[in-house]
């Protein structure tokens, strides 16, 4: 007959269990007792016919022994942590996690690096690569410095500059990913350089004396050389080389100026002349109380000097130069039955004039005079009478003894006035002069005596332009040696005659109707005619003036006279003006090529 087994309580367990760890002795079933005796108990104490048996502890450390002598498992469907009765259940990897449900969860699952989602304090590791960092999402990836790009970071992209590692843009590209050109920059070039002569990290800096609004490629005003450092000496540096130095004028301030003040009077006679070997230059300037005559103080003309030769009144005025570069002049002391005089020079400033007057000769309007072949003076005016045109011939330096010639008789008054003339290379004349009809219809002419040899005796006699002007006209000689004319055409304007062979060609020159002020015309170093009248210069492009500038920012304004003349040293211009404060000015140019720019 089996004995009764008295259950014990949990509380008794645990302390047999406790009294029998501090004894240092293991409990297991009784070796006396069979399987049989304790039956399917576990644990925990029987009690047979008042004797107490151990029937056994239980193995786990997590377990305990229920009331009914089973071992039960107090961490039961947990990992980790620690069991409602204060049991370890265990601890996780170093990659895992006890999560609230108290089992081990992978804490860096997909995660390749950096610390565990659910505790920081655990690491999914670390990247292997030079350039890797852990991401936010503990993924490892290639973090170049700067710009750089690539597996292994050594691709520097775009435009931005290896040599400055990669964090700067190359050349001058701008922007966040310098891919930006300045205005400036050369784009084509790769804008690893600025256009032109542009500076500054933008090309935004027109440096030293070059112009900006020209594209930093010209230089500013009047500067010039490779680096526009070079202000021309004629031109003040002080005013950022824009303004002309005293005593020069002109576009470019290359003009020679010298400005005289002379009396406003309501007649004037203006004439000047130049040796053109020796660059000489000199001028007569009358009014009705000064004959005032002014040269050059050198061969180079660098000023010219003023001298007053006489008072009272002197008119129809011209000069020239001997061939021993002494001036001589012809002029008359009034209007109408004036005898011509002439004035010879011992010197350049002519400090001590002889005058001659001329017999049977008379000027009411112009005379004209030049050196001869045998190098005394040839004078062109009224002869005996004002229905003749004549011809003077000197015989010797001072006139003292001469012969007159008649070019034309025009059988009413007015022949010979405004006469101009010109010598060829064979020592023969060319005499501009007006031919005059009183009569009814109250005309004026141009005729040309053109001679054959240096009386004049042997001539042609051309009317060149019919019913045209009593303004004065002028004459030079083109490059084969024919006559020229400018003309006043009638109310057409300005005309230009070219003549061969006695025979005149015309070109209209400029349509301006009216045109009353004196012109001018000269041959300019290309063989073409240059022409001046009122306040513009005509340059023309042909030796007949068919094409033609009229040339813009000449400082010639002529208000009253003009006259011109051609030396090795350029063209010279001579004009009266009269300036802001109503002075009258004698302004004399001397410019070194063919029109006064």
């Amino acid at each position: 007959m089996l004995k009764t087994i008295k259950k014990i309580s949990t509380i008794q367990i645990a302390l047999l269990l406790s009294a029998a760890l501090m004894s240092g002795c293991l409990l297991t079933k009784d070796p006396i007792f069979s399987d049989e005796q304790c039956g399917e108990i576990e644990c925990g104490e029987i009690n047979i016919d008042g004797d107490t048996y151990n029937c056994g502890v239980c193995p786990g450390a997590s377990q305990y022994c229920s009331e009914d002598g089973k071992c039960i498992d107090d961490c039961e469907s947990r990992q980790c942590g620690v069991s409602p009765l204060g049991y370890s259940c265990g601890t996780c990897s170093a990659s895992e996690y006890c999560s609230p449900d108290f089992h081990c969860e992978n804490g860096c699952a997909q995660r390749e690096c950096g610390p565990s989602i659910a505790d920081s304090t655990l690491s999914c590791g670390v990247c292997p690569g030079a350039f890797d960092v852990c991401n936010t999402g503990g993924q490892c990836e290639v973090s170049c410095p700067n710009h750089w790009e690539g597996v292994h970071c050594d691709v520097c992209p775009g435009n931005f500059d290896a040599q400055k590692e990669c964090n700067q843009c190359a050349g001058y590209w701008q922007g966040a990913q310098c891919d930006t050109c300045p205005e400036n920059g050369d784009i084509i070039g790769g804008c690893l350089s600025c256009l032109t002569h542009w500076e500054g990290d933008a090309c935004d800096v027109c440096p030293g004396n070059w112009d900006a609004t020209q594209n930093c490629d010209v230089c500013r005003n009047h500067w010039s050389g490779p680096d526009c450092t070079v202000c021309p000496e004629t031109i003040d540096a002080n005013s950022d080389c824009s303004k002309c130095q005293e005593g020069w004028t002109g576009s470019q301030c290359t003009l020679k100026q010298d400005r005289y003040p002379v009396p406003c009077a309501s007649w004037t006679a203006l004439k000047m002349t130049a040796d053109w070997e020796s660059g000489k230059v000199a001028v007569i300037y009358s009014t009705n109380s000064k004959f005032m005559y002014f040269h050059c103080v050198d061969d180079n003309c660098t000023s010219l000097k003023q001298e007053v030769l006489a008072t009272g009144t002197y008119e129809d005025i011209d000069i020239a130069f001997t061939n021993d570069g002494l001036p001589v002049m012809s002029y008359t002391h009034g209007w109408y039955d004036a005898g011509i005089i002439l004035m010879t020079c011992d010197d350049v400033a002519c400090s001590a004039p002889v005058e001659t007057e001329l017999r049977n000769a008379y000027a009411s309007d112009g005379t004209a005079i030049a050196i001869g072949a045998n190098g005394f003076p040839v004078i062109a005016t009224n002869a005996y009478n004002y229905d003749v045109a004549g011809l003077v011939l000197c015989e010797d330096a001072t006139c003292s003894s001469s012969s007159i010639y008649i070019l034309e008789e025009c059988g009413d008054y007015g022949c010979g006035d405004f006469s101009d003339m010109v010598i060829d290379g064979n020592g023969n004349p060319a005499v501009l002069f007006e031919y005059s009809d009183w009569g009814p219809d109250f005309t004026y002419d141009h005729h040309a005596a053109i001679c054959a040899e240096p009386s004049c005796e042997e001539r042609t006699v051309l009317n060149v332009l019919p019913s045209s002007t009593s303004f004065p006209a002028s004459i030079a000689l083109n490059a084969e040696g024919n006559p020229m004319f400018v003309i006043k055409d009638g109310d057409s304007g300005v005309a230009l005659m070219t003549c061969d062979k006695g025979v005149c060609d015309k070109t209209q020159v400029s349509p301006l109707p009216r045109m009353t002020q004196p012109h001018v015309i000269l041959l300019g170093a290309d063989g073409n005619p240059i022409i001046a009248y009122g306040n513009k210069v005509v340059d023309c492009k042909d030796t007949r003036c068919t094409s033609y500038d009229e040339v813009e920012g000449t400082s010639l304004k002529v208000t009253r006279d003009i006259a011109a003349a051609a030396s090795r040293l350029g063209t010279h211009w001579a004009h009266i003006t009269k300036g802001d404060d109503s002075t009258c000015y004698l302004e004399i140019l001397l410019c070194p090529d063919d029109v006064c720019r």
